[in-house]
């Protein structure tokens, strides 16, 4: 069987509404194949999102190609607006298909690759939204994660530009950030010559630490705020202000 859609609304897809799907916008055109539905299923799709909007970020098109069957996934992505682009490609052999039943096999391995140029990454905004609220700026990089079973493999890095974000935990806005994050194949990542602000307060930053999946299984931070100092606070909530060194944990 064959679909073809042309300017559909994503909002009129029938998915699932949760807090991710809900800040998917933008207009569907494209075509997908499936074959042997009741016996060896396997499809094949492409696509353009016109006006791809997530948690607030708009870009100009989202263009995606993607196969797959029972153990075997593939999707490239390609984000793009005028001021920078993203490409991402995802190989797995989760997929798990008999028939009409579907499901995933965390067990087994999957990769993503990235590279970024001056892309928007507030697009990330509904994979971090428990840890951060609101985020803008924009992010170079190229890099992948590889999952296969309890192992995590990231390698590559990330730059941060001009990017505000607010974080839960602390309820504070950081503005101005700039940052280089480095992944290592152990596990652990960098992060050195982070400049921004807190607050009124201008600060520096080095981190070190450990990832498990896309979570932070550990961490340290060293912050040398100005002179003017950086809020001390706890969602929301300041209880000190803070000049000098500071070390975090």
């Amino acid at each position: 069987s064959e679909i073809e859609v042309h300017d559909l609304n994503l909002g009129a897809l029938p998915i699932p509404s949760t807090a991710m799907t809900r800040q998917i916008t933008g207009a569907l055109s494209g075509r997908v194949k499936i074959r042997d539905l009741n016996r060896s299923a396997s499809f094949e799709a492409n696509g353009t999102v016109t006006d791809f909007g997530v948690g607030g970020a708009i870009v100009d098109t989202l263009t995606v190609t993607a196969g797959g069957r029972d153990a075997s996934l593939f999707v490239n992505a390609n984000i793009k607006d005028k001021d920078g682009q993203a490409t991402l490609q995802l190989a797995s052999q989760s997929p798990k298909v008999n028939g009409l039943d579907f499901g995933w096999d965390a067990s087994k391995p999957s990769r993503l690759d990235y590279a970024v140029q001056n892309a928007q990454i507030g697009v990330i905004l509904p994979l971090v939204r428990r840890s951060i609220s609101e985020i803008d700026g924009r992010v170079n990089g190229a890099g992948s994660v590889t999952l296969d079973g309890d192992t995590q493999v990231f390698e590559g890095g990330l730059a941060l530009l001009k990017t505000n974000l607010y974080v839960n935990a602390m309820g504070e806005q950081i503005t101005g950030l700039t940052a280089t994050a480095r992944f290592d194949r152990s596990g652990t990542f960098s992060i050195e010559d982070a400049t921004g602000k807190l607050g009124s307060g201008e600060f520096k930053a080095t981190a070190h630490g450990r990832m498990k999946g896309f979570q932070f299984a550990s961490a340290d931070a060293t912050l040398v705020a100005a002179k003017e100092g950086i809020p001390i606070s706890s969602e929301g909530a300041n209880f000190a202000s803070a000049a000098g060194e500071v070390n975090l944990q």
